[in-house]
């Protein structure tokens, strides 16, 4: 077989697994894949990320479903810097709002 049908094959099995698309948004392919399992089932509108440490999750979901607005929530005080920063990484200069779509909450008086 040509290195040409091969390398057509593999790119194909790449595709399927969904890697292409993961890694041209910047998430992790089990974060797409569960995305697109959830889409499937119904309209996102909100997402709450419990314990969201320094926020991938939170980051995937955000890339995942552009009109839907993320909510963080993260006891730890040394995880809020980090959540910020992935809140100013997604905000852009031709969409300044879409870092309003991630609302990072501090902790509540009760674990402080």
């Amino acid at each position: 077989m040509s290195l040409a049908k091969e390398l057509r094959k593999l790119a194909d099995r790449i595709e399927g697994t969904g890697l292409f698309k993961a890694r041209k948004m910047g998430i992790a392919l089990k974060h797409l894949a569960l995305f697109e399992r959830v889409r499937a089932l119904s309209e996102i509108n909100t997402v709450f990320d419990v314990g969201a440490n320094c926020g991938h999750f939170s980051s995937a979901a955000a890339k995942c479903f552009p009109a839907t607005a993320v909510y963080t929530f993260e006891p730890l005080t040394v995880c809020q810097a980090d959540l910020h920063e992935v809140q100013r990484r997604l905000a852009t200069p031709w969409e300044p709002l879409k870092c309003l779509r991630m609302t990072t909450h501090p902790p509540a008086a009760c674990c402080q």
